[in-house]
């Protein structure tokens, strides 16, 4: 689709005496129809509240609605953590911890009493994490002990006292929502366990040769024998399966997998003593190594020594509670490069879903590096090649394809505001920002890239409440309403949740016929004028109730700081880059700040109006891998001055893990043009004097 622009004559405003706009906002108003400015809302329907109070029309964007339905899908998946997860993790994990015990003391020789006392210290940490304190055989003690002193250290990469290879332990930093209570913190710590622990048959040395470690896959085997042998492989699944629909299936090599190809080796019902059998091992390791491999694989290349022993990428690894597949990760680790590109860009997910406009902004800075370009196109045709059924195939992918309906182009006859390289800018903004929200949401699932190297006042009606405007991305609304649809759809939602989805598919709907009849100039009816204009009440009523389990109706009264606020982070992508003019070992953070405003000249009833709605900011930037950003410190860094440190229960843990950085960082560059230097004023106009200009 060609770009069209067209001057915007600010004299034509039909509500113009209700904003002083000074000249660096009015000369991005003249050129882009639009203007972004910053504020420090706390939500984004606080601004379509104040609009009702100030009467000011309405410009209500895709970004508000998106951060509506990430409460949602954040709290249902909390709640489902909270009352089902958590304590059935720590069932599970006691039972497991018992069998392991039992196998330690049934095997005798050698290789599997060593593999046997090593899966009981694994278990035994996992146990120790969630506050558990079955006692544990005398040899083992050493070994937990070793591994939580990593954990609770965030050790960066290290060898702890159970695998032959590293592990990355800074991803033990609790984060996300996972902050907000003690049952989270321990939940968080446990499931990171248990999901990056990896069973792998082969080690990558500092000098790049690989080495194999059958000790891990000796423990693979007994600890499957151990699932199935203590009835534990139900349990298994329902830890699993609810996670199944929101994220999607595990990358990794299940136990399931492993209890198949066992019984190809040593029959249907192996016994403990046909696992001493040498020769048949033999075969298992030699078969264990043929299975599939991992979608998101890390990247490490030769750093001079500087690099521990690994677990071998390019060779299966099973995890017992394995993290998930996600297509974003997969872009974000095959456009990395240890040597030549070790941190990506969220531009390059928004690129593959079909973002000519980020493309643009990505190849402004050539990449020195011949494998990037092909990979990225091949990615991009790739995705582009999926049909709806993948693409709604669980809830994070079906989030994905909303986001691409934001980021594409097609769709015609827009008025010229919409039809703007300035507006595919916001609109890049709106679907990383969006995009930030969801890797907040699953950062404990999702797995990650790797590269080494309304209230009392009295509202008045006038003229210009009829201005109200929706952002007319009629596919965008569509999908989201589809996403609502299949939300609800989850078998394990409560009465509430399930009755508050039917409310916001009914917003969802109600805004998608609203965009549409204002693009095809057909008028409001009295009623859909009255819900416009009080839209941003209705979906600050919802917020707040998803949020507080309906226990209360003012945002203060919510319990923890953090959960008031919109703005999150996380880290979605992992870089050890130790050259000598390395970057270090950092984290890609990506994170939604304040809700900004946005102010939009709008076609309405055959007049020109500004328009006055919420928009989200983005932000990206790199943090030493140890100290990486929980929600808390966020928002401290934002300037929020009444947010909790986030409590530990565990006393050794670090209280604080950031110190390099005291203030936020700049947003993308790429965005920046889109702001207004000076703020327009709101100037509420008395009412019978519409046609004053007080520019």
């Amino acid at each position: 689709m060609r770009l069209q622009t067209k001057p915007f004559d600010l004299n034509q405003l039909a509500n113009g005496n209700q904003f002083r706009i000074p000249e660096s906002a009015r000369a991005l108003l003249e050129r882009n129809g639009f203007v972004l400015q910053e504020a420090r809302w706390e939500q984004p329907f606080f601004v379509y509240e104040e609009n009702a109070y100030s009467n000011i029309p309405h410009f209500i964007t895709l970004d508000s609605v998106l951060h509506l339905y990430h409460l949602f899908f954040q709290f249902a998946l909390r709640r489902l953590e909270e009352r089902a997860l958590a304590p059935r993790l720590t069932q599970f994990t006691r039972r497991l911890l018992a069998q392991c015990i039992q196998t330690y003391r049934q095997v005798d020789t050698p290789a599997l009493k060593d593999a046997a006392l090593r899966n009981v210290a694994y278990v035994g940490v996992a146990a120790r994490l969630q506050n558990l304190n079955d006692p544990l055989p005398e040899p083992a003690l050493a070994m937990v002990r070793k591994e939580l002193a990593l954990v609770r250290a965030h050790s960066r990469l290290a060898e702890g006292a159970i695998l032959p290879y590293a592990i990355d332990y800074s991803q033990f930093a609790v984060r996300g929502h996972y902050t907000r209570t003690p049952a989270l913190q321990r939940y968080f710590r446990a499931m990171m366990w248990f999901g990056l622990f990896p069973f792998a048959p082969k080690r990558l040395l500092p000098d790049m040769r690989r080495e194999p470690t059958p000790t891990p896959v000796r423990q693979a085997l007994l600890l499957t024998d151990a699932l199935y042998r203590a009835n534990l492989v139900g349990d298994w699944q329902q830890l699993m399966t609810p996670i199944d629909f929101f994220v999607g299936g595990v990358d990794d090599l299940t136990p399931p997998e492993v209890r198949r190809l066992a019984e190809r080796v040593y029959g249907k019902h192996p016994t403990l003593r046909s696992y001493a059998d040498s020769k048949r091992f033999e075969a298992f390791f030699t078969e264990f190594q043929k299975v599939r491999l991992e979608g998101i694989r890390p990247k490490f290349a030769s750093m001079r020594g500087d690099l521990p022993p690994l677990p071998d990428p390019d060779s299966p690894q099973m995890r017992l509670l394995g993290q998930r597949y996600i297509p974003d990760s997969e872009v974000l680790q095959e456009l990395s490069d240890p040597l030549h590109r070790p941190v990506p860009s969220g531009l390059d997910v928004m690129a593959t879903l079909g973002s000519a406009r980020a493309a643009t902004h990505l190849d402004a800075k050539p990449v020195q590096w011949d494998q990037y370009l092909p990979r990225r196109r091949q990615l991009t045709e790739r995705f582009a090649a999926l049909g709806k059924r993948d693409w709604t195939r669980n809830l994070y992918w079906g989030w994905l394809w909303v986001l691409r309906s934001i980021v594409a182009q097609g769709q015609e006859n827009l008025p010229s505001v919409f039809r703007t390289a300035a507006w595919q800018d916001k609109s890049l903004q709106t679907a990383l920002a969006s995009w930030a929200q969801l890797r907040h949401d699953t950062i404990l699932y999702g797995k990650q890239s790797v590269v080494g190297a309304e209230g009392d006042s009295e509202i008045l009606d006038t003229e210009y409440t009829r201005y109200h405007y929706v952002e007319p991305n009629l596919e965008a609304w569509r999908r989201l309403l589809e996403l609502t649809r299949m939300t609800k759809q989850l078998p394990f939602l409560d009465k509430l949740l399930r009755d508050k989805l039917n409310d916001l598919e009914s917003i969802v709907a109600f805004l998608r016929e609203m965009a549409r009849k204002r693009l095809a100039g057909q008028p409001l009816t009295e009623d859909e004028q009255i819900r416009l204009r009080f839209i941003g009440g209705e979906m600050d009523f919802l917020a707040i109730t998803v949020v507080s389990d309906g226990t209360v109706t003012r945002w203060f009264e919510i319990t923890h700081p953090a959960d008031r606020r919109m703005a999150c982070i996380a880290d979605v992508h992992t870089a050890f880059d130790r050259k000598p003019d390395g970057l270090g070992d950092v984290a890609l953070e990506v994170g939604v700040g304040w809700a900004h405003e946005i102010f939009v000249i709008v076609p309405v009833e055959g007049k020109l109006a500004l328009t006055r709605g919420a928009s989200f900011s983005y932000y990206e930037f790199l943090q030493p891998v140890n100290e990486r950003l929980t929600d808390e410190q966020w928002q401290r860094l934002l300037g929020a001055e009444d947010v909790e440190s986030e409590t530990d229960e565990d006393a050794s843990a670090p209280p604080t893990r950031t110190a390099t950085r005291t203030s936020p960082p700049p947003q993308p560059e790429w965005v920046r043009p889109l702001y207004t230097a000076e703020p327009i004023q709101i100037v509420p106009a008395p009412l019978g004097n519409e046609g004053e200009d007080a520019m």
